[in-house]
Formats: structure tokens, sequence, C-alpha cells
């Protein structure tokens, strides 16, 4: 995720092969899967207009999107905007992103 170099030309090839071998060679399915959740994500600050809220953090609010574009590339499914579970794991991987930036990236380069 944050390497650079020869790992990162392995890993892309790697990446790029597997998702040719589920189908993903085009990219008509994946803009499917965009247009989706743009679409959600436009109601969702329709809804939020509605009820009269019309700030939107837009840091916090753009992550469940990116990542259910990316879960269903990979995994076949998507998350709802209120799971819990997505919650956790967008959590999760902030905190790996801060510790990896803390560290300077040493753990990735060593």
């Amino acid at each position: 995720m944050w390497s650079d170099g020869e790992p990162h030309k392995e890993m892309r090839k790697f990446s790029v092969r597997t998702l040719k071998t589920f189908g993903f060679g085009e990219l008509k399915q994946a803009e499917v899967f965009l247009q989706e959740e743009l679409s959600d994500f436009v109601k969702m600050i329709d809804e939020k207009r509605a009820e009269g809220n019309d700030e939107v953090y837009f840091h916090h609010t753009f992550k469940i999107p990116t990542f259910n574009v990316l879960w269903r590339v990979m995994a076949g499914y998507r998350f709802s905007n209120d799971d819990h579970k997505i919650k956790q794991l967008i959590h999760a991987v902030d905190d790996i992103s801060r510790i990896n930036v803390g560290l300077g990236n040493q753990s990735i380069r060593q």
C-alpha cells in the first residue's frame, strides 16, 4: 500500500492480473459501481439537506463510498452507509495510515 520501486511493480502486476481473472479487465463494471455509489452519495447529501443540515464533513463522508467501490471489486458486495463494520474497517485503515506516517514508511522499506 505504501510501497514503491520493484515491490510496487510486482504488486501492481499481480493486482491487474487478478482483477482480469475475475472479469474486471474492462472498466465498465467499475464504472457501474462508481455510478451506483455516487448516486447513493448524492441521495445521502440531499437527505441531510432536507433535514436542515447544510454542513457535510467530506473528510469522513467520502471514505465509505470509496471503500465500497473497492470492496465491491474485491469481495463482490457493499456495505450500507450506517454499517458498523465498515466504520470499524475505515477506522483501522486510518490508524494504520497514521502509524505508518509516524514511522516515516520505515516498516515497509526495511
